[in-house]
């Protein structure tokens, strides 16, 4: 869920990433709108997937969302408006989300002071920004984290939103409900940088 946003239609683009699914994904997306861009990437990987939205992107603001996970109707306006409120030192927009368990339940992860505590749909990054450091870094399990290091380190900051934009769906077979692969994940981002960062945990 994520194309019907309360935002004008045409100021926005959906591109979708196919990774190799065999479930009709490119059936499904041009019936329900067939100006949705299709792209066939041939199982990269998920931050592989990240550097090729960004390439497809014709806008000059860029956000994600995984194929499980639940884009609420106001999170593109509220992100974007975020990220023009300073000028073109806002490289980044964020704000809190809500996280399901299998289970069904529901907690709220807040951001306030910590963009860290984010996943990858939940940040809204500008285009040019991303291009200037070389997009993100496919060796690491972590990279948005990363990309936040990057921009902080060269000046840049995030514009917060204290609300709940979106919906994180936490299932069992994927990478970050791997314990040993967390843990080397958060290895390789404290090896490359020097430090821990406040992530919360997995």
């Amino acid at each position: 869920r994520g194309l019907e946003q309360r935002f004008p239609r045409v100021r926005y683009e959906v591109i979708v990433i196919d990774d190799g699914s065999t479930d009709g994904t490119r059936d499904e997306f041009k019936r329900f709108s067939p100006d949705i861009c299709i792209v066939e990437s041939g199982h990269r990987g998920p931050v592989p997937l990240l550097n090729r939205g960004v390439e497809e992107a014709r806008g000059h603001f860029v956000t994600f969302l995984d194929a499980d996970d639940q884009m609420g109707q106001m999170c593109v306006s509220r992100l974007l408006a975020a990220a023009r409120r300073h000028g073109r030192a806002a490289a980044f927009s964020y704000g809190d989300y809500w996280e399901m368990a299998t289970d069904g339940a529901v907690k709220r992860i807040s951001l306030r002071g910590n963009p860290f505590n984010g996943v990858t749909g939940g940040f809204l990054f500008r285009k040019s920004v991303l291009h200037a450091l070389g997009g993100f870094d496919e060796s690491l399990l972590f990279a948005e984290h990363d990309m936040i290091a990057r921009l902080k380190r060269r000046g840049y900051h995030g514009n917060y939103v204290e609300e709940p934009l979106w919906t994180y769906l936490r299932r069992p077979g994927s990478l970050t409900a791997d314990p040993e692969a967390v843990a080397r994940g958060l290895e390789a981002l404290r090896a490359k940088h020097g430090t821990n960062f406040p992530i919360r945990a997995y």
